[in-house]
This record gives C-alpha cells, sequence and structure tokens, in this order.
C-alpha cells in the first residue's frame, strides 16, 4: 500500500503495471536485458526527480522514450 514515499509508490506502480512496462521497455530495445536495463535507468530518474513528477507512470514512459532518442 502507498504510505506517501517514493520508494512505496514506485513499488505499487511495479506491482500493477511492472509487467507493462518491462514489455514496452523489451520492445523498444529489441531484448530483455536491454529492455531491463533502459526500465532501470527509467526509475531511477523517476525516483530521484520524485518532487517534480506529477504522473510517474506517465513520466517513466517518457523517460525511456527519451532516452532511445538520446
Amino acid at each position: 500500500m502507498d504510505d506517501g514515499t517514493p520508494i512505496a509508490a514506485i513499488e505499487e506502480l511495479l506491482a500493477v503495471k511492472g509487467e507493462h512496462l518491462r514489455r514496452a521497455a523489451t520492445l523498444l530495445t529489441g531484448g530483455p536485458e536491454e529492455g531491463e536495463d533502459l526500465l532501470q535507468a527509467a526509475l531511477e530518474r523517476v525516483f530521484r526527480r520524485w518532487r517534480s513528477v506529477g504522473d510517474p507512470e506517465g513520466y517513466l514512459r517518457r523517460t525511456m522514450y527519451a532516452r532511445l532518442e538520446a
């Protein structure tokens, strides 16, 4: 249950959407290992910028897409 902390909110997001996010990352990168790396990097960024994140899932997805464009 989300107790208001970034860790709890991210854990809840991953419990609900984690498989979908992993699949999206795998499709974006072309492989499961690269997808895991992309998702992990995006999660780290969301955690670091938590105070400015309004929609964690949207921010996470945009971060994954942006990392591929860079």
